[in-house]
This record gives C-alpha cells, sequence and structure tokens, in this order.
C-alpha cells in the first residue's frame, strides 16, 4: 500500500487501506518447512550507481557476491573493479498481458521495485548459504517525496520497510538472513564525499534511470536523478572533472531550473527519483558556491539562499538495523575524511 504511494498520488486515486487488496493463501499453512541453511558471507545488490560502490569498498575485505537483475555492461564493468567473488544474475521480463493493457490505456507508473529486489536477494541468498543481504539505502530515502506526507519514491528504500520484510521473512520464511542497508547511517552528502576519493569508478559507474534504456548506459542530462547526483559529485571533486563525467555543465543548463527548484524545496513535491534531502541539497549547493563556480545555477543559489556549512557530514543516523562489527567499518571509512 505504502510502496504504491506515488502511483496513487500521480493517479488521483484514494484507496481504503482496509479493503485494498485482500491475499488468501490457497496452501497448507500448518506445513512446516524443514530448510537446509548454514549462512556466511555477504550478496550485496549491484545498482551501477555511487551508493552500492560505497558499499563494496567498505566491505572490499569481506566475502561478497554481488547481484543483478536484467545486468548491463556496467554492472560488469564495476563489478570488475569491486573485486567481489562472485555475480549472480537474474533475468526479469515484463508480462506481455501488462503490456497490452498499458497500450489499451489502462494505469501505468511506478513500483516499488526494491520490494520485488529484496524478495529475489532472499532467494539468491538462500540458494547461495548467504549470511546478509547488503543494501545501500541512504538514511535520506526516508524522506518524503511529498512533504508533509506519506507518499515516498523510494518507500521500498525506507528503514520502515527494511524492517518490515525481516519481520516478515522471519515470520513465513525462517531462515536466518538478515536484509539491512549498511548506509543506512549515511545520508547522500556522506555518500557523495566517500564515492569521491574511489576514483576508479568514476568513468564507469551510472546512476540514471533515463539512460539506462540506451545502449550502451548513458547520463542523460535531462532529468533530476542526473541533476542531483551532478551536485553531489561537484561539492567534493574538481568541477571541471565532473563536468567530464556527465559531458556537461548541468548547473548552466536553465532547462534544470524546474528540477533544481524541486530539489530544493522550493515546490511541495521534490522530484519523483531517487534523490537526497532538501537540507543535503542546500549544503552541497553551498560548498560548491564556496569554490567561486559561476554557472547560472549556482548564481540563481547565491542570489537566493544563504550559503550554510555542511553539518550533516558529520551526522549519524542511529536509526539502523546494521550489526556492530559492520557499523564500525562504515564509521571508520567516515572518519577518514570527516573530523
Amino acid at each position: 500500500y505504502n510502496g504504491l504511494g506515488e502511483f496513487f498520488y500521480r493517479n488521483g486515486i484514494e484507496p481504503d487501506y482496509d479493503t485494498f487488496i485482500n491475499i488468501k493463501s490457497t496452501c497448507d499453512k500448518d506445513k512446516e518447512l524443514d530448510v537446509p541453511y548454514e549462512g556466511h558471507g555477504n550478496l550485496i545488490p549491484l545498482g551501477g550507481g555511487k551508493d552500492s560502490i560505497v558499499s563494496f569498498e567498505i566491505l572490499k575485505d569481506y566475502d561478497n557476491t554481488a547481484v543483478v537483475t536484467n545486468p548491463k555492461e556496467i554492472h560488469y564493468d564495476v563489478f570488475k573493479l569491486t573485486g567481489a567473488k562472485d555475480f549472480l544474475k537474474f533475468e526479469r521480463t515484463i508480462d506481455k498481458e501488462l503490456l497490452r493493457l498499458n497500450s489499451e490505456g489502462y494505469l501505468n507508473g511506478h513500483t516499488p521495485f526494491s520490494a520485488h529486489v529484496a524478495f529475489i536477494c532472499f532467494l539468491g541468498a538462500y540458494l547461495l548459504n548467504k549470511k546478509y543481504i547488503v543494501l545501500s539505502n541512504e538514511g535520506s530515502a526516508n524522506e518524503a517525496t511529498v512533504l508533509g506526507t506519506n507518499i515516498n519514491h523510494q518507500y521500498s528504500k525506507s528503514y520502515e520497510y527494511e524492517m518490515d520484510f525481516n519481520n516478515y521473512a522471519k515470520k513465513y520464511f525462517k531462515v536466518d538472513i538478515k536484509y539491512f542497508s549498511l548506509l543506512r547511517c549515511l545520508n547522500e552528502l556522506q555518500i557523495g564525499l566517500l564515492f569521491s576519493k574511489y576514483e576508479k569508478y568514476h568513468k564507469v559507474f551510472r546512476s540514471c534511470n533515463l539512460g539506462s534504456k540506451e545502449n550502451p548506459w548513458v547520463w542523460c542530462c535531462k532529468c533530476p536523478k542526473c541533476l542531483f547526483t551532478f551536485i553531489i559529485l561537484a561539492a567534493f571533486l574538481p568541477y571541471e572533472k565532473v563536468i567530464n563525467i556527465f559531458g556537461k555543465d548541468l548547473l548552466d543548463d536553465e532547462d534544470m531550473s524546474k528540477y533544481f527548484k524541486e530539489l530544493l524545496g522550493e515546490t511541495e513535491v521534490k522530484p519523483f527519483e531517487c534523490v537526497g534531502t532538501v537540507n543535503e541539497v542546500k549544503e552541497a549547493m553551498s560548498l560548491i558556491a564556496k569554490n567561486g563556480i559561476e554557472s547560472k545555477l549556482v548564481k540563481y543559489y547565491k542570489d537566493n539562499y544563504d550559503l550554510v556549512d555542511p553539518v550533516s557530514l558529520k551526522e549519524f543516523n542511529n536509526e539502523n538495523n546494521i550489526d556492530e562489527e559492520y557499523l564500525s567499518l562504515v564509521r571508520k571509512e567516515l572518519d577518514k575524511y570527516v573530523r
């Protein structure tokens, strides 16, 4: 229900929680399953973007297996750089009946893909005897997309969903596999800082969802995800290097001003994309502006906002589900660059 919040909002649907859906099981509910399993190591979803790369780098000395649904060349390129032991591939196809219905005008839109990934990863972890499913969802994913509501493009990446999934798995699957996000204790600004230090990935990583539909995967340079990623990296990397990564200066593109204002919280609704919080964007823009960058949107920011210090860099989100051993690794990595 919450995972479809964006779909309901964008299509003007107001379903009742109690009557929205009714799921009935036709199997023997009392049957006890004897599941052979002895877990070790990590199964880490590899998205191709900066977040999962940070997780692989923090856990680089551990027994890691990457998992990808419908991998592209970029995923293999990143995988080779991580040093992970194995690569688990799942293939996912869309039902032709669904495509037919869409073509006839039935509603289409955002679905909680990360929830789908959670179940696929649980199956993969069981088959490979992995102890942990290590997500790379930051604390920022908890912020609503429609401010003041529970409508969140990233709901299935939120801490609430993470805990619900673990409770569901414990109750029904009866296999001791833990599903958690290694980066839940961090925010997007901190992740951007860490990623800026992993130079070997800078030419190969991709985060743009629109660009992922192209072959090869590209930065479309027209969407809020590209703009947000540009801003987060430009806060820590030389500006010319960031322009070279994307192929253009996105903060000098007036066509991006609509998304820019949404990222800054000037509108009721943030972009329906996996982007950081309003405060994180303002802190990143302040760092960029202090570096003397004169691009059009940087000038807009300086004309309309006070420059602030990046206090988020020193935050640590204690609302997480991370074992102490792994939590100490994250702290140690962050402490290298933040004092």
